[in-house]
């Protein structure tokens, strides 16, 4: 995020993720819900690279490869981000609590939420208990409340506080582009957390990522935002106006609509981003008149 600079280090992809499912179009996303529809051609690009373009536009890249997250743990990332809207309000308070380095006798009232999110509260505390992200799990339901030990284990704190969205973007992502390349003969590359030095400052991309030879930019945000700093970023880097996707987790479709408005990039809830990132890369090949 242009906003945190995080130590990277190189790790390849992670294998596609096959056991999870994929998330269900929102009622108006776009209809693509099976491939890209570019047209028969393949394009190669020998000789091009995500490097590359970055030298030309004046930024010096660090590539850091992928996050090299075990099939176990993406599943676990894709389950909390498909329910995120419901889980939302216990996960702030247990990032509330991480930022606070408040680990221990950490309880989460839930009397006011609603009974999507009171559910939603409490199987996921079971669910990170199993996988020992939360331990000395309690639920006081005469008094509404949660009971937990937060793990402070350094993988633990950076899954709660972002990295479970940001392995789900990337899941979509490369299954996305290995479309491509297997229907189109396309070549893709994809890195997370690329550090990029130029117009005097040092930010990182969350997702980096190309198709032939079309650079594309996707951040990935599960709390709050300023949607301007993206938008500064993607104009210096030449990904935006439309080849920027932030995926806004907690916005409803209408909000996203609304900032993929004002600042002229896509912006995607957990339920379209899938959509929209097809969207996005099928009109960056449309400008050029390409067979779509």
């Amino acid at each position: 995020s242009p906003e945190e600079i995080d130590p990277v280090s190189a790790s390849p992809l992670p294998p596609e993720n096959t056991n999870v499912p994929e998330p269900k179009p929102a009622a108006s996303a776009s209809t693509h819900t099976s491939s890209p529809k570019i047209g028969s051609e393949k394009i190669y690009c020998d000789n091009f690279t995500i490097q590359s373009y970055f030298a030309e536009k004046g930024f010096d890249i660090t590539i850091s490869g992928s996050r090299n997250a075990i099939p176990a743990v993406e599943n676990l990332a894709f389950g909390i981000a498909l329910n995120f809207d419901a889980s939302a309000p216990f996960i702030r308070y247990i990032r509330d609590c991480i930022t606070k380095k408040h680990f221990e006798n950490v309880s989460y009232y839930y009397g006011s939420c609603t009974p999507g999110e009171k559910t939603a509260a409490v199987q996921l505390a079971e669910k990170l208990a199993d996988y020992g992200i939360l331990s000395d799990v309690f639920v006081n339901k005469a008094n509404s409340l949660i009971k937990v030990t937060i793990s402070s284990a350094p993988r633990v704190i950076n899954f709660l506080t972002g990295d479970f969205m940001e392995l789900y973007a990337q899941s979509v992502v490369s299954g996305v582009l290995k479309q491509y390349e297997k229907e189109h003969g396309m070549k893709t590359e994809l890195y997370t957390n690329a550090l990029i030095t130029g117009i005097g400052q040092q930010n990182e991309l969350d997702l980096v990522f190309r198709v032939a030879d079309r650079v594309f930019w996707a951040e990935i945000k599960s709390g709050k935002f300023n949607p301007d700093t993206y938008r500064l970023l993607g104009e210096h880097m030449g990904v935006v106006p439309d080849r920027l996707i932030l995926l806004a987790a907690g916005k409803n479709n209408e909000q996203t609509d609304a900032i993929g408005y004002f600042y002229d990039f896509f912006c995607a809830n957990v339920g379209t981003f899938k959509n929209k990132l097809i969207d996005m890369i099928e009109k960056a090949f449309k400008e050029d008149n390409y067979n779509v």
